[in-house]
């Protein structure tokens, strides 16, 4: 089973696809990588940039989960309601191409982290459940993408789906 995480944000989101196969017990690293919008376009053409980008990546990968991490608060006002507008196109995508669209708190997300919460624990525990150590990526926005597709396959409780 093909689960794929995206971590939304409007000028860098991140994506990644992993694998769970059939006896549900071994996790395989298929992908991970950024979308980036310029913040010298307006919101509708990043958001559609945006939604064109993750319907080529369900297009390609064949997920039959997306995985998404919700949001609470932001520091700034315009980047969590952007933020939440970019969440909305994604819902909508996995409705229009019927995959089922679950949703994890950002503290569920950090649970993935081994030695602590912060985005280091994050990718370690990352990397140590996909047995990965090979996975390289300068932002930490993939590693939260394959955090978050992790949620699903730990059991953790989608806030929505």
């Amino acid at each position: 089973m093909k689960i794929l995480g995206f971590d939304p944000g409007i000028t860098d989101a991140g994506y990644g696809v992993i694998d769970l196969n059939k006896n549900m017990n071994q996790l395989s690293y298929i992908t991970c990588n950024m979308i980036n919008t310029s913040s010298k376009n307006d919101l509708s053409k990043r958001l559609h940039f945006i939604k064109t980008c993750f319907n080529e990546i369900v297009s390609e990968y064949n997920p039959e989960i997306v995985c998404i991490e919700e949001f609470f608060a932001a520091k700034q006002f315009n980047l969590g309601y952007h933020t939440s507008k970019v969440i909305g196109v994604i819902a909508a995508e996995c409705h229009g191409w019927n995959i089922p669209c679950y949703a994890y708190s950002p503290q569920t997300v950090k649970n993935i982290g081994i030695g602590g919460r912060d985005k280091d624990a994050v990718e370690r525990g990352v990397r140590a459940l996909l047995n990965n150590p090979t996975i390289k990526q300068k932002k930490s926005h993939p590693y939260d993408a394959l955090a978050i597709a992790l949620c699903y396959t730990q059991g953790f409780d989608p806030m929505w789906s």
